[in-house]
C-alpha cells in the first residue's frame, strides 16, 4: 500500500488506501491504447483494479489531448448506500510521500450549501476515504493531471430517479456559473458476478438504454448491470447540458485479464467528447 503518515490528517488530507503502489506503477507502464479527435470533457471508467490498465489508458488519452483542467469531478458509488444520497469531503488526498491532490473546496461547499434545499448531502471524510470507488482514481489524477484539483462525490443507489435528476441539474448549474475547465469522471463497474457471456449481454442492454436516454430503465439497473445507475445518469445529463457525444471506447470484462474466471465484472469505457474517439 502507499505509505501514509498520520500527521497528514492534521492537514486535512485523506489517505489513498485502495490501490498498491505496484499495481499503480504497473498500470501506467502498460496502459490500454485509446484514440480521440476532439476534447474529452467527461468519461465513464472502472474502479476495479483488475482493469487498472484501462484506467491508465483512459488517463493517457486525456493527457494526450493537452487539455488543462482546473478540476476533476469524480462521481462514484457509495457502496454501503447509507448516510445520505450524496456524500462529499472538503479534504484533499495524500499518497506516496509527495503525491498530494487538493480539493476544489469551492465546488464542495456550494454543494453542501444545498443541503435541505433540494439535496440530501453531507460531508463524511471517512466514507469517502474508505470507499475504493473514487479513491482508486486519485493516483491517476495526480500523475496525469498534477495541476488539477479534485471534487470527490459519492452517490447512493437509494436515490430516486427524480433525486438523481435534481442532483444532476444542481451540479450542472454550479458548473455553468463557474469559469473553471472541468473534467467529469463517473467511476462505474458494470455487471457483477455473472459469467462472461451474460455480462457482455448485459453490457449491450446498458448501451442500448444509454443510446435511448432511457433513464427509467437505467435507474432500475441492479448490480447485474451497473453498480451506480445514478452516476451513469449524471454522466448522460452532463453530456446533454454541454452538447457532447458519448463514444464507447471499450466494452469488455475481467475474463480478458483473468482467463478462465467464472464470475466476472464488466467494464464499459465511455468518453464524453466533442469529436470522435476509438480504440
Amino acid at each position: 500500500m502507499f505509505k501514509f503518515l498520520f500527521s497528514f490528517c492534521l492537514c486535512a488530507l485523506l489517505s489513498v488506501q485502495s490501490i498498491t503502489e505496484n499495481a499503480f506503477k504497473n498500470s501506467i507502464k502498460n496502459p490500454r491504447e485509446y484514440s480521440c479527435e476532439g476534447s474529452v470533457r467527461a468519461g465513464v471508467l472502472p474502479h476495479h483494479l483488475t482493469a487498472a490498465q484501462i484506467i491508465s489508458g483512459f488517463f493517457e488519452l486525456i493527457k494526450s489531448g493537452g487539455e488543462k483542467y482546473d478540476t476533476v469531478i469524480i462521481v462514484a458509488p457509495n457502496h454501503k448506500g447509507d448516510l445520505a444520497d450524496i456524500v462529499v469531503t472538503e479534504d484533499g488526498w495524500n499518497f506516496g510521500g509527495n503525491g498530494k491532490v487538493s480539493c476544489d473546496t469551492e465546488l464542495i461547499k456550494a454543494l453542501l450549501d444545498k443541503k435541505g434545499r433540494g439535496l440530501d448531502v453531507i460531508e463524511n471524510r471517512s466514507r469517502v476515504e474508505t470507499d475504493h470507488s473514487a479513491s482508486v482514481l486519485i493516483p491517476y489524477v495526480n500523475y496525469y493531471l498534477p495541476n488539477a484539483e479534485v471534487a470527490t462525490i459519492l452517490v447512493s443507489r437509494t436515490m430516486t430517479l427524480q433525486e438523481t435528476l435534481n442532483f444532476s441539474k444542481t451540479l450542472n448549474a454550479l458548473l455553468k456559473n463557474s469559469e473553471k475547465n472541468v473534467l467529469l469522471l463517473c467511476s462505474i463497474d458494470f455487471s457483477h458476478y455473472l459469467q462472461p457471456r451474460e455480462a457482455m449481454e448485459n453490457n449491450e442492454t446498458v448501451i442500448e438504454a444509454m443510446e435511448n436516454s432511457d433513464y427509467e430503465k437505467i435507474h432500475e439497473f441492479s448490480n447485474n448491470y451497473a453498480d451506480s445507475p445514478a452516476a451513469l445518469i449524471v454522466f448522460l445529463e452532463f453530456l446533454n447540458e454541454n452538447g457532447l457525444k458519448a463514444e464507447i471506447l471499450d466494452n469488455t470484462d475481467a475474463s480478458e485479464f483473468i482467463p478462465g474466471v467464472q464470475e466476472t465484472t464488466s467494464y464499459i469505457v465511455i468518453g464524453g467528447v466533442d469529436g470522435v474517439c476509438g480504440t
